[in-house]
């Protein structure tokens, strides 16, 4: 027997899929401002028209492939956590693995450099909350159950650590020094945990 043809779903999705693969190394390496759709185009080896079927525009393609970056950043995340059985210890590593992503360069152009300007902080934030906010969230509300910090709403204290670690990012992509500073920001995120496991 031959194989199945592809559905027009399939097809669409491997068309996706290589759009976003494409634009997503060039705008890690490029930027947004100097990738061109014919970059993307040219990257991707499909015609203008398929790129218009799925995007209406750069900004367009941009968000796509800052949520497919956030997805990326949040699976590093939930591998540290993973690695971790006490669920204090599993959430600080996670919050550390976050600031040391931060010294990806693709994290940095697209997430911390880029994206505030492309597609604005509300796209961000609706985003971000749907991934690292609810990774918090949940990292939070499983060291509650575990007695390691006493228990509260999670949410309030899921966005006040995510608006910690987001100002740290952003404060170590644009630093002259990028590996230090994160190392200044870890030194401070211990402390931070330290006192709030205290409380």
């Amino acid at each position: 027997m031959g194989k199945r043809p592809r559905t027009q779903a399939e097809r669409s999705q491997t068309t996706t899929g290589l759009l976003i693969t494409a634009a997503h190394r060039l705008f890690a390496t490029k930027g947004f401002a100097a990738t061109s759709i014919e970059d993307i185009l040219a990257g991707a080896g499909i015609t203008r028209g398929a790129l218009y079927h799925h995007f209406e525009t750069k900004t367009e393609v941009f968000r796509a492939v800052f949520e497919e970056q956030e997805k990326l950043l949040m699976a590093a995340v939930a591998a540290a956590t993973a690695k971790k059985q006490d669920a204090w210890a599993a959430f600080r590593s996670g919050c550390e693995a976050f600031l040391e992503a931060c010294l990806d360069p693709a994290v940095q152009r697209i997430i911390l450099i880029d994206a505030p300007s492309v597609i604005g902080w509300e796209a961000m934030r609706e985003i971000e909350s749907r991934y690292a906010l609810a990774l918090l969230e949940g990292g939070l509300e499983r060291a509650m159950a575990a007695g390691k910090i006493s228990t509260r709403q999670a949410r309030p204290l899921a966005h006040f650590l995510l608006g910690a670690l987001s100002e740290s990012a952003m404060a170590i992509a644009r630093a002259p020094d990028p590996a230090s500073t994160m190392q200044a920001s870890k030194r401070e995120l211990t402390r931070l945990l330290a006192a709030l496991a205290s409380t």
